[in-house]
C-alpha cells in the first residue's frame, strides 16, 4: 500500500490561492484529496506546504477534515517531501500536485502497481516518461528509499525545487519506468 503526497501552496505566481479556489462544491485541494482517497491501494495521504504564513489556511482547511499536514521549505520542495515520508510508514509513495483536480484514481493504482509489483525492479514510474497521457492526470509514484537517497544527494537547486528531478536523472542509480495508458486519451 502506499502513502500519497500532495504538494500544495498558496503562492503561485500565475493564479495565487489556487489551492483553495472553490471548484463547484469543494475546493480545488478537496477534489485532490477525495479522488486520491478513492484510489484502492491508498493507505496515507499527506498534504506537505511551506512554512510560509499564506499557508496557515491549507493547514486550517485540512484539520477541518480531518487530514494530515507537513509543512517545510517553500524552495526545498525535495526536502518538503522527505519530511512527509518520514512521517508516514508506507515504502510506496506517491506525488500529485495540489492543482490536479481530474488525478484518477485508476491511473494512482495502476502506478503504485507498478513498483509493488512482485520482482519489480522500478524505483521510480511516472506517466510523463513517455507522454501519451494528457496534462492533469500526471502521477509520480516512488519508492521511499529512493527519496530519501535523492534528498540526501541532490544539490543542484533544480533537484531541491523539483522533488523527483534528481531521481529520473540518474538513471544509473534508479531503475525508472513509464505508467503506460491503455488507449490514446
Amino acid at each position: 500500500m502506499a502513502a500519497v503526497i500532495i504538494q500544495a501552496r498558496m503562492g503561485s505566481s500565475r493564479l495565487p490561492g489556487k489551492t483553495l479556489e472553490p471548484l463547484g462544491e469543494a475546493t480545488v485541494l478537496d477534489w485532490v484529496v477525495d479522488r486520491t482517497l478513492a484510489a484502492r491501494r491508498v493507505t496515507d495521504v499527506i498534504v506537505a506546504t511551506t512554512t510560509e504564513p499564506n499557508d496557515d489556511v491549507i493547514e486550517r482547511h485540512l484539520d477541518t477534515r480531518g487530514l494530515r499536514c507537513v509543512r517545510g521549505s517553500s524552495a526545498d520542495v525535495l526536502s518538503r517531501y522527505a519530511l512527509a515520508a518520514q512521517s508516514t510508514s508506507a515504502d510506496t509513495l506517491v506525488r500529485i500536485t495540489a492543482d490536479c483536480p481530474l488525478v484518477d484514481p485508476a491511473i494512482l493504482d495502476s502506478a503504485i502497481e507498478l513498483i509493488e509489483a512482485e520482482g519489480s525492479l522500478c524505483d521510480y514510474v511516472s506517466t510523463s516518461i513517455d507522454g501519451r497521457f494528457p496534462r492533469g492526470l500526471d502521477v509520480e509514484a516512488f519508492t521511499r528509499s529512493a527519496l530519501l537517497e535523492a534528498a540526501e544527494q541532490a544539490v543542484d537547486p533544480d533537484e531541491r525545487e523539483h522533488v523527483t528531478l534528481h531521481i529520473y536523472r540518474s538513471t544509473d542509480r534508479f531503475f525508472c519506468a513509464p505508467v503506460v495508458c491503455p488507449e490514446p486519451l
